[in-house]
């Protein structure tokens, strides 16, 4: 049998994204959502909230940012943990 699939992990607002670029699983085209994210985080010294994040790009962005944690560039903890 294969591996089960389980709900995706769902985080609050207050939620800590970290840039963990070394770890970048595949690249990143030029002038792409995924992209522009990654540079977010990095003006802003390598860290943002996910509300932080949706206030930036002025609609909530959750699903490219998961999409960025299953390919290690970023890492995601909740707050107070």
């Amino acid at each position: 049998m294969g591996k089960k699939m389980g709900r995706p992990p769902t985080y609050s607002d207050d939620a800590k994204v970290y840039l963990s670029a070394t770890e970048g699983g595949c690249k990143l085209q030029k002038g792409s959502e995924r992209r522009a994210i990654i540079n977010a985080l990095v003006d802003s010294g390598g860290v943002m909230t996910l509300a932080e994040l949706d206030a930036k790009f002025g609609y909530i962005i959750r699903e490219p940012v998961m999409a960025l944690q299953r390919a290690k560039w970023l890492r995601i903890e909740e707050a107070g943990k």
